[in-house]
């Protein structure tokens, strides 16, 4: 990723939710332009981290399964997000 901060997930699933329709309906408190990727959330694999996401995270490594908010964007098959959004997921959760 070009921010050091952040971290590159390859998405294995995502959702379309009532946050995602009430932003194609205009309908979202906040402004977000059209058009859009929708998927509020993800779980996928880490697949490249930032210099810095990777130097305060000893957490995290390349290849951990995470999942993260992402409030637009989780449809892609790739999504840059930083490293502070995402969380472990545990083995006993299917994806």
């Amino acid at each position: 990723p070009h921010d050091p901060y952040y971290v590159v997930i390859k998405v294995k699933s995502s959702t379309i939710s009532l946050t995602d329709c009430t932003i194609r309906r205009g309908m979202w408190h906040d402004t977000i332009s059209l058009p859009n990727t929708p998927g509020f959330d993800v779980i996928g694999t880490i697949v490249e981290m930032g210099d810095t996401a990777r130097e305060i995270s000893g957490r995290f490594q390349v290849g951990d399964r995470v999942a993260a908010l992402v409030r637009t964007g989780g449809n892609a098959r790739y999504i840059t997000v930083p490293i502070s959004s995402i969380v472990r997921v545990p083995g006993s959760v299917d994806s």
